[in-house]
């Protein structure tokens, strides 16, 4: 019979049956069966509670494992931290990974965000150790035989030009000024030239006319010196005001003094590499060069002759079962040939034994890499596209490992497309790696729970 409506819910919530092959129940039973999962929790929940702070008091929060758990949610599914304060109101299986109870809410996308924050590099370290031990263990994963490549991953700024940063730059020290000013009513001078550095921005932006350019942009170099020299006189001022009414406005001017000591030298920067660039026409080096006011660290990579990736170079090295076995993330743009050494001696180091085999993609290549792997003892190494008098293998053998390299790249697309390493969007260099072990992690994660456990 059909009726309007239903009057009163059933008291149980009705959740679909989990199906064994369920991805986040497979992640979930890999997760927890793991040796050293409890030594992992605590260290969250160190990482969670500041030291000093009392354990026993306050009000309830997410559990260690939660926290850790959406980490993993966030980077499987590329949610965004509002996306996944909706995935722990509304999707079920999000909800049982997490271990949420039936009719409790999910948790706010600012606690998310503030929890998910406070994971350290080494906790996420540790658990990249304890998935690789699992898997020596299991026979997944013997570390036999490797394969490296690199990858590039971009941070979140926008093409940088001379005069966009110029733009910035004056934008953020005026902001800051003007709060200062109205919210504060601290006794700084100033003339706010942002109206007239967005009008000189967009003319440059739009017109064909090189000289025309140029002059824009010294007019725009002298603005910012203006603005530069308004603020250092400003932080005087700012630093000896003492006429604050409330603890809560004494905080607000710190954070401006804070933002006003971190972006002086960075504008002092921009300044310069603009007016050497500019007036006197000189090159200026990509070492010596600032991409971005806001994520200061970017470092420019070229790519050969196709494009330039504002952000930072990693290195993985992978083995038969796909598992991510080693992750560098390099401040700088260091030679790939430079690399070789360092990632055979961290993998010497966690396994007790160099690789039999190793293969490299071919901009590794180099006599002294050679005769390094060698000495220590591998077997066979190749690198590709390497002649036949540069190998070290027979053919066959170097045709083998060229086909095992060329696993590699699918490793690179999965974490890429399918794990958010295209680009990252979290702010500062903490974050930026923080983000990208998160990434290897829960892709081993994920690697494990689909391969079937020896009984």
């Amino acid at each position: 019979m059909r009726i309007r409506s239903q009057r009163q819910l059933y008291f149980k919530i009705q959740s679909e049956i989990t199906r064994p092959e369920d991805e986040l129940q497979g992640m979930s039973i890999r997760l927890e069966s793991l040796p050293g999962y409890n030594n992992i929790l605590s260290k969250v929940l160190a990482d969670l509670i500041p030291s000093g702070r009392s354990k026993q008091t306050g009000r309830s929060g997410m559990t260690a494992e939660q926290v850790l758990k959406a980490l993993i949610v966030q980077m499987r599914k590329g949610y965004s931290y509002r996306e996944l304060a909706h995935a722990t109101r509304d999707s079920l299986s999000v909800r049982e990974f997490l271990k949420i109870p039936p009719f409790s809410k999910g948790f706010h996308y600012k606690t998310l965000q503030a929890n998910i924050k406070l994971i350290e590099e080494e906790t996420l370290d540790l658990l990249g150790a304890e998935l690789k031990s699992f898997a020596l263990f299991q026979g997944i994963e013997d570390g036999k035989n490797i394969r490296t490549d690199g990858f590039n991953t971009q941070v979140n700024i926008h093409y940088p030009t001379d005069w966009s940063l110029m733009h910035d730059s004056i934008r953020v020290l005026s902001r800051i000024m003007c709060y200062t000013h109205e919210d504060l009513q601290v006794p700084i001078k100033f003339v706010n030239h942002y109206r007239a550095s967005k009008k000189k921005t967009f003319k440059i932006h739009n017109d064909k006319s090189h000289k025309r350019r140029r002059r824009l942009n010294i007019e725009l170099i002298r603005l910012t010196r203006r603005t530069l020299g308004y603020s250092r006189q400003a932080l005087l001022v700012m630093e000896n005001y003492k006429s604050c009414k409330t603890t809560q406005e004494q905080l607000y001017l710190g954070s401006l003094i804070a933002d006003l000591k971190r972006f002086l030298p960075l504008v002092e920067n921009v300044i310069n590499q603009a007016h050497r660039r500019i007036v006197k026409g000189e090159k200026v080096s990509s070492k010596e060069k600032i991409v971005s006011i806001f994520e200061e660290h970017t470092d420019i990579i070229y790519k050969g002759s196709r494009n330039v990736i504002f952000g930072h170079k990693s290195t993985i090295t992978t083995g038969k079962s796909g598992l991510i076995l080693d992750i560098d993330i390099h401040d700088g743009n260091p030679a790939d040939a430079t690399l070789v050494k360092g990632v055979i001696g961290r993998h010497e180091q966690f396994y007790g034994a160099v690789p039999n085999g190793a293969v490299f993609d071919g901009c590794y290549s180099s006599n002294d890499n050679r005769d390094f792997a060698e000495k220590v003892g591998i077997q066979n190494v190749c690198f590709s596209k390497e002649t036949d008098e540069l190998s070290s293998c027979s053919p066959s053998m170097r045709k083998k490992l060229r086909n095992f390299r060329a696993g590699i790249e699918a490793t690179v697309s999965m974490l890429m497309r399918m794990f958010g390493l295209t680009r990252v969007m979290n702010k500062g260099f903490r974050s930026f790696r923080t983000t990208v072990k998160a990434a290897v992690v829960t892709y081993n994660l994920f690697i494990l729970s689909r391969i079937p456990l020896r009984t």
